[in-house]
């Protein structure tokens, strides 16, 4: 596989001793690998191909389990002075790299659209002297790429707090903003990593934003004067969604309700660019949930043929959210046709997505049993603490 990013090299830092965990971490256990074998696995998917591990405690172990594996491995003999010492002992041991992304073995849980999204930006500019910082809402994470140009001054930096004290005196860090919380998760402590697992687990199945994700998503992507409607919007189409397939389940229609609440928050993300039902799609995609795209490319025109229940649903509760208001289902197209009074095309064009709506809408009836009306008008149980995040 050629290289996305020529000369952009992989350190992995496996040489600690996990003393909180009560666990050796670089070989516990994770769905689709161990977890140092889920760092690699990114790196390799990135396409970066000279990858390094540093090793020191239970060094051996990490050895045996990684014979095979495309990466060199580095024993740190200085492990028990902290992760500085193998940030150093990795960038020792590069070979002519231009730059190096340092990942920390107790942060597994990143996405493979993030490190993709990282090494983009990294090769658009990749100035020796630059620092890229992945950040999550405004918090900075795991991994940075750091430039060849910094190489030198880690290797000789004799400051307190390490590589953090070497790149604050350094300056010019920049952050790249990420629709994913994997950058800040650590797994120092037992329930950190029973987390982790259980959040891989739910991830293998289907690959799903979380509402904090999805609010990430709208911070990138919506224009900043509009993003407390949006938010308040989605929120309460959300809130709709989940009362309409919690409807169709009890009627027993098979409904995923983690993606229908997932579609459902995310399909105004592109609200105000030009059919922004089908460039919101584009940006769900991008961000490595396609599952999804086709419930937000419909929610503004069902169109024809046949639409599944996720679909169905998150189409119908758009229309019945003014605002942050629930509302009848014509309330929306009345207030569009006194906006637009005068105007024959535009009246036209509302007359008939009204009546693709109504025609939803008895779909809907027939599959759940009751009208629309009855189905939005009943909270679903815990649905504001599914909604924790988006806010």
């Amino acid at each position: 596989m050629a290289s996305t990013a020529p000369g952009l090299a992989g350190v992995v830092l496996a040489a600690g001793y996990s003393s909180r965990m009560g666990a050796f971490k670089p070989l516990l256990p994770l769905p689709g690998g161990r977890v140092v074998e889920r760092c690699l696995d990114g790196l390799a998917v990135a396409g970066i191909m000279e990858v390094v591990v540093v090793t020191g405690h239970r060094a051996e172990e990490i050895e045996a389990a990684l014979a095979g594996r495309a990466c060199r491995l580095v024993r740190n003999p200085d492990f028990d002075r902290g992760m500085f010492s193998s940030v150093r002992a990795g960038v020792d041991a590069l070979s002519g790299a231009g730059a190096v992304m340092l990942w920390p073995v107790d942060v597994p849980l990143v996405r493979t659209a993030t490190v993709a999204a990282l090494v983009a930006a990294w090769a658009a500019d990749a100035r020796p002297g630059r620092v890229l910082v992945p950040a999550f809402r405004g918090r900075p994470g795991h991994p940075p790429i750091i430039g060849a140009g910094h190489f030198a001054g880690i290797l000789n930096w004799s400051g307190e707090r390490g590589l953090r004290g070497y790149l604050d005196a350094a300056g010019g860090e920049e952050r790249l903003a990420v629709a994913d919380e994997g950058v800040l998760l650590d797994l120092d402590t037992p329930q950190e990593y029973e987390a982790a697992r259980r959040r891989l687990a739910e991830r293998e199945a289907r690959d799903l934003p979380t509402p904090g994700e999805c609010l990430a998503l709208y911070e990138l992507h919506a224009p900043a004067e509009r993003l407390e409607r949006l938010r308040a919007h989605a929120r309460e189409v959300g809130r709709l969604a989940l009362r309409l397939g919690r409807a169709l389940a009890a009627a027993g229609v098979a409904v995923d309700e983690p993606a229908l609440l997932a579609a459902a928050l995310l399909h105004d993300v592109a609200k105000g660019r030009p059919e922004h039902w089908l460039r919101g799609a584009e940006i769900v995609a991008a961000a490595g949930f396609p599952e999804l795209a086709e419930a937000v490319a419909r929610h503004g025109r069902l169109g024809t043929g046949a639409a599944d229940a996720l679909t169905l649903c998150v189409y119908l509760a758009d229309k019945c959210a003014l605002g942050a208001q629930r509302v009848a289902l014509g309330a929306r197209f009345d207030a569009a046709a006194r906006k637009y009074a005068g105007d024959a095309g535009a009246l036209a064009g509302m007359a008939a997505r009204r009546a693709e709506a109504e025609e939803a809408a008895r779909k809907f009836g027939e599959l759940a049993g009751i009208d629309l009306e009855t189905a939005t008008d009943r909270p679903a149980e815990g649905e504001d603490g599914l909604l924790d995040g988006f806010a």
